[in-house]
């Protein structure tokens, strides 16, 4: 919950021609589910327009809900439906407070939730549409949203529910009730085989109940929710009881496996607390083929991501693909939250792969970096009575990740050459000894010891330049042989504190130890040195990476090792 409610601005716009709002009303024209909704009510059931296949109904309601799941191109004959505007419609929702009910059903006094002034208004992205609904009652201010996608055989409703009032709210229902009559219009009867095929419990949170008819064709019809908070029933025709329908009781039922032939109507309820200034959000589907169920219940869910930059994916992308497929850009090494938003996500055991690059492969919350662009499918273990389909997520690195040549020891007058790689441009310093210090690859030739470093910048400025650096050494070769550098070592390295330099043998004449960092400016520096080995306790450095050099006499650094400060 949150204490405010915000409302996206929605524009008008038209598909394959048909307006979409049409004498105020809107319509979802899908390529097999047409829904009308009704601009004063709120519910699905109004007048004739938007390029709905209109096959008649009560004076008028004569569109309501048409689906053709058997892909016959809208035969007239043998497309399903309208489900909710055949005899007389009983169609519609409403809510409970504090025990009196509140109804905007195709009844023609049940208007009690109020529209506001402009809606519904209709909206659609890639293959999504979307109808929008905002009323009022008693201090409630609801959203509803239903949204279709051109070729599903489902539409889902989304319902948010605003608390304006100073007072916290106990059992709050919001209820859905139709009468559904499938085929009626086609030869078929108002009976319909109605069963409560599931209830939310500890095993699985999935609440399902349908409407079915054999003939004059077989047809189907859901109501489907995931959570604790909703639960299903069928029997009676106009409910108007929230309670009622959540508890099953009355003319209801909503015993699991109980089902009954007749003319009587399905129901949904949910409830929830709601305190003052808080908001509740819930989905549901309306499914229309019995294969579309997985699809379904898969909607609720999404994989979605968090960047560093605190960029985060749109839930509605989907709508450009069949199989959505989200892509997060982030810069090489940084880390990026994926994550799952929905219905109910906790309530699933989550499995992430491929689990490259991934700090956790299970659960509904995992941290990726990577230096390559790779795709992370998301799943759910089986549930006795969900399945849920995986989706996809893909990480892009939008750059190479930049490197650069190891440390390296020369002898003086020798050349040595520099790589760096990951970006477009690069930019080398000191200039001094290098035979092209705007290319990725330059000759080095210094004449002391000189620690390199390089800018690697990418085009497109997506993410900041590194700042690579590469120390070379060099040694005098007249110098050489006066101290065995191999058995030289420095321990501990990383360090805290304090570390020790071991020569192997006892030094024979002044030396000298320079500490520097990354950009080569000396940090510490210890003269007249001539023991076997010494311990540096005095070097007060922050974290971060570091060179030690040990020079001769004559300052010809003889020996480097890179340090680590911790």
């Amino acid at each position: 919950m949150t204490s405010k409610l915000l409302f996206t601005v929605l524009f008008l716009f038209s598909i394959n021609g048909l307006t979409q709002i049409y004498e105020g009303n809107a319509f979802l024209i899908g390529n097999f589910i047409n829904v009308a909704i009704d601009s004063a009510k709120g519910k699905e059931g109004t007048g004739t327009g938007g390029g709905f296949h209109y096959r008649g109904g009560a004076p008028g309601t004569p569109c309501g809900l048409v689906a053709d799941p058997n892909e016959t191109g809208w035969d007239s004959e043998l497309f399903h439906g309208d489900f909710f505007t055949a005899g007389s419609p009983e169609n519609g929702f409403g809510l409970e407070i504090n025990g009196t009910n509140y109804n905007n059903n195709a009844g023609g006094a049940d208007d009690d939730i109020v529209v506001h002034a402009g809606y519904p208004l209709y909206s659609e992205e890639g293959s999504c549409m979307a109808a929008t609904w905002y009323g009022e009652v008693e201090g409630i201010e609801m959203k509803i949203v239903y949204r279709l996608k051109e070729n599903d055989l489902f539409y889902t409703t989304n319902i948010t529910l605003y608390n304006t009032t100073e007072e916290d709210l106990i059992d709050l229902y919001y209820y859905r009730n139709v009468d559904p009559d499938n085929n009626q219009s086609i030869g078929g009867t108002f009976h319909t085989n109605n069963t409560v095929v599931a209830q939310p419990n500890e095993m699985c949170q999935k609440a399902l109940v349908t409407a079915t008819q054999e003939l004059p064709i077989p047809s189907f019809l859901a109501f489907g929710a995931v959570g604790e908070n909703f639960r299903v029933s069928h029997g009676g025709f106009s409910n108007r009881s929230g309670s009622d329908i959540w508890n099953g009781t009355g003319v209801l039922t909503n015993v699991v496996g109980e089902s009954v032939h007749e003319d009587k109507a399905i129901s949904l309820a949910y409830k929830t607390d709601l305190a003052a200034g808080d908001t509740v959000n819930f989905s549901y589907a309306i499914i229309l083929d019995e294969d579309a169920l997985d699809d379904a219940f898969s909607d609720f869910y999404y994989p979605n991501f968090l960047t560093i930059d605190g960029e985060i994916a749109e839930p509605w992308s989907e709508c450009d693909d069949i199989e959505r497929i989200d892509t997060v850009v982030a810069c090489p090494g940084d880390t990026v939250m994926f994550y799952l938003t929905g219905e109910n996500v906790d309530d699933y055991n989550w499995i992430w792969t491929p689990a490259t690059g991934l700090t956790t492969d299970t659960g509904d919350t995992t941290f990726v970096v990577h230096d390559e662009m790779i795709t992370y499918t998301v799943s759910s273990d089986p549930l006795d009575c969900v399945i849920l389909e995986p989706k996809k997520i893909v990480f892009k690195p939008a750059g190479l990740v930049a490197t650069i040549s190891e440390d390296i020891t020369i002898s003086i007058g020798e050349s040595t050459t520099l790589v760096a790689t990951g970006g477009d441009s690069y930019s080398w310093f000191p200039f001094d000894g290098l035979s092209d210090p705007f290319e990725s690859t330059t000759e080095a030739t210094p004449d002391e010891t000189t620690l390199y470093s390089v800018i690697v910048s990418n085009e497109d400025g997506f993410c900041p330049d590194d700042t690579l650096s590469v120390l070379v050494t060099v040694i005098n070769e007249l110098l050489v042989g006066q101290l065995k550098q191999e058995l030289i070592s420095i321990y501990p390295n990383p360090l805290s504190t304090s570390t020790t330099i071991d020569f192997g043998e006892k030094l024979t004449s002044p030396h000298t130890i320079i500490v520097y960092d990354a950009i080569g400016k000396t940090v510490y520096c210890k003269h007249d040195i001539m023991e076997k080995k010494i311990q540096l306790d005095d070097l007060n450095l922050d974290s971060g990476t570091y060179f030690i050099g040990l020079m001769d006499n004559q300052l010809n650094q003889i020996w480097s090792e890179k340090l680590i400060v911790r």
